[in-house]
């Protein structure tokens, strides 16, 4: 599963001759904290970092609708996505 995250967020890449290149991302601020603007006006209902979903929210619903969250990542190049590999718990 896929979900926008918009945060503040600096990724660095590095390319160095000979070797592959290296991206580094570092800790992202939501919004929330910054900006008390609403996402819904944007058409973003369940855009995290904002006021009304939290990050913290959503994985506590992820969570409580039965989900085991195996893996969860953003791409450093793009990371407005933010990524869930989930399983149904049984």
């Amino acid at each position: 599963m896929s979900i926008p995250h918009i945060s503040i967020h600096l990724s660095l890449a590095f390319k160095f001759p000979k070797l592959p290149v290296k991206i580094l991302m570092c800790p992202t601020i939501d919004v929330a904290r910054i900006c008390q603007k609403s996402s819904y006006s944007r058409g973003h209902y369940w855009e995290v970092g904002t006021k009304e979903v939290s990050y913290k929210h959503f994985r506590d619903l992820l969570l409580d609708l039965g989900f085991k969250i195996e893996k969860e990542f953003r791409n450093p190049m793009h990371p407005y996505h933010h990524f869930f590999i989930l399983r149904v718990r049984r």
